[in-house]
């Protein structure tokens, strides 16, 4: 067996690497720094688990959305560390109420990638909190679901809906102590791409802390986050997320992994008990249009995700829209992110030329020379200690 299915359709979900029985499958980087399943052929035994669970070789169920909620958090702390409105932290805190377990996406350890882990309290759950537009690495993310779902725990899951369709196929069956959460997705970007970039700011302190859309308060809006990194000695640096070339590059399709163009879950039908998305448009009730925090998006698409809902509606401020709206403000809900005209290009010299030299030529909004001396002359650097 040399491929579990088309490299082009192929989303590195990860869930073959979870089902193998010999563990001869590896979820690695590509050339491009997209994740594929690696199958050692030499320890392969045709079993066909890999291509039973395949999410771009069988159906997934979905469901159309039951109910579309423009909503914030109460707590404007919780809105502030949250890329929109916090209500992944809302779902995630009444999950630990019950002695449950949230499952999501974090930054590994030196920052220069992505992965997903397990959170049982609020402490590790912060480091889920925030977009993260790097591809997350599932690893055995899915097994530990499985163990923990079979112990009888509830779990939330979150992630992209690829991913969300992975843990699904993988499990084979309905679980109702598990509620699955999903975003609407742009894509994700190549990690190599990411890491380049970083290359090219010419850090020498050790990265500590890392967000592609920092809230300075709970109203900043999505054109108004920062890119933020902050270092061993103290020293934070910010740049306003879409004015940076990374965040340009990534907002004009010009890093996304080639599957997303061809994304069959960029529809209105869902994959997951609940769908989150940024939330950019005129809102009609008042209480919630006086209150300045960033809105996020809820689209609630099973009896599981309403309970969800529920229990944690008092937490929130809120305000029913039509499905046809949230269509209609959230593209992404009706079609894929259509690929740059540049993206082939940009890919076969990413690598090969520097990541200025690539900014110059492809990433317009952006000047030539970018080092982290560079962005210090510019932008304000505020010392944490």
């Amino acid at each position: 067996m040399k491929q579990i299915c088309s490299p082009k359709h192929c989303t590195g979900c990860g869930s073959c690497v979870n089902a193998c029985p010999k563990q001869c499958i590896s979820l690695d980087y590509d050339k491009n720094g997209f994740l594929h399943p690696y199958i050692n052929k030499h320890q392969c035994i045709d079993c066909g688990r890999c291509e039973k669970v395949c999410p771009s070789r069988n159906t997934v169920k979905r469901d159309m959305p039951i109910q579309a909620i423009v909503a914030c958090s109460r707590n404007e702390d919780i809105v502030r560390g949250s890329s929109s409105g916090g209500i992944f932290s809302e779902l995630a805190r009444s999950i630990f109420d019950v002695g449950g377990i949230v499952c999501g996406a974090v930054f590994a350890e030196d920052f220069l990638t992505v992965q997903h882990s397990v959170a049982t309290n609020l402490d590790e759950l912060s480091k889920m909190r925030g977009s993260k537009y790097i591809q997350s690495n599932a690893r055995s993310i899915y097994k530990e679901t499985k163990v923990h779902l079979q112990d009888g725990k509830t779990v939330l899951f979150s992630g992209t809906p690829c991913q969300v369709a992975g843990l699904k196929t993988y499990l084979g069956k309905e679980y109702p102590n598990l509620i699955t959460v999903d975003f609407v997705c742009h894509g994700v970007a190549s990690t190599k791409a990411y890491q380049e970039y970083l290359k090219s700011l010419d850090i020498q302190e050790k990265i500590c802390d890392f967000s592609f859309r920092y809230k300075k308060t709970s109203d900043d809006q999505y054109a108004n986050c920062m890119f933020r990194i902050c270092l061993a000695n103290g020293t934070c640096v910010e740049e306003n997320w879409l004015a940076s070339s990374l965040g340009y590059a990534f907002s004009n399709n010009l890093l996304s992994r080639y599957s997303c163009s061809l994304c069959s879950y960029a529809t209105v039908s869902r994959v997951s008990d609940i769908t989150v998305a940024d939330y950019i448009s005129n809102i009609d009730d008042e209480s919630l249009r006086k209150s300045r925090s960033a809105k996020s998006l809820i689209l609630i698409n099973t009896k599981t995700g309403a309970e969800a809902f529920n229990r944690i509606k008092k937490n929130l401020l809120y305000t029913e829209i039509s499905i046809e709206k949230a269509v209609c403000v959230s593209k992404h809900l009706s079609s894929p992110a259509i690929q740059h005209r540049n993206r082939r290009m940009v890919f076969k010299h990413l690598g090969k030329r520097s990541w200025n030299e690539l900014s110059t030529k492809y990433f317009t909004v952006y000047k030539p020379i970018r080092t982290f001396e560079s962005i210090k002359n510019k932008f304000k650097i505020q010392n944490e200690r």
